[in-house]
């Protein structure tokens, strides 16, 4: 197997990661309702973050600065 074609796997590979992380990605935060307080005080503080720019009156995420 040539480089290009080491490449191109690779990048296959991670393309699909990337559609299973999107897909699984409300299945892993229902895990997390109600125990968020079980959770490492960095990730909960990036977890925070992260949900500064979600607006839970509208159901909408803003838009970007």
């Amino acid at each position: 197997m040539n480089a290009f074609d080491q490449l191109r796997d690779a990048l296959a590979a991670a393309s699909d990661l990337e559609r299973a992380r999107t897909h699984y990605a409300n299945a892993m935060a229902r895990l997390l309702v109600g125990q968020l307080r079980n959770v490492d005080g960095h990730v909960a503080a990036e977890l925070k973050t992260e949900l500064e720019g979600f607006n839970r009156h509208t159901l909408r995420w803003r838009k970007p600065r």
